[in-house]
């Protein structure tokens, strides 16, 4: 099995695809996904549902307003991640696992 120490694009599809994410997301033709230098250093285009996912590093407070962003991640001994994730225009926030081999396991989110 393989050790995640960031985050990829394809776990970034996942995260945005699970229902209680998707619902915040969907409808927008393009999401700016801005993840933290901390979390990892993660860059490209990607798809969830409809949405078209801009992954960058740092974004400008204007641009951060809008964004959805990867805050923090943290490597799990089983070789997964925790990812602690925010999405300001949903006044969402809430952790992630992803298993070793890059799965999505388990969503905390919270909205308001």
């Amino acid at each position: 099995m393989a050790e995640h120490t960031q985050p990829t694009v394809d776990m970034i599809e996942r995260l945005l695809s699970h229902p209680d994410i998707a619902v915040h997301v969907s409808g927008l033709s393009r999401l700016r996904v801005a993840v933290n230098p901390e979390a990892g250093a993660v860059s490209g285009h990607g798809r969830a549902g409809g949405t078209e996912l801009v992954i960058t590093g740092p974004v400008d407070a204007e641009t951060a307003e809008l964004a959805f962003h990867f805050s923090r991640v943290i490597p799990r001994d089983d070789g997964g991640l925790r990812v602690d994730f925010s999405y300001p225009p949903a006044d969402l926030s809430g952790t992630a696992r992803i298993d070793a081999s890059g799965l999505l396991v388990a969503v905390d989110a919270n909205d308001g």
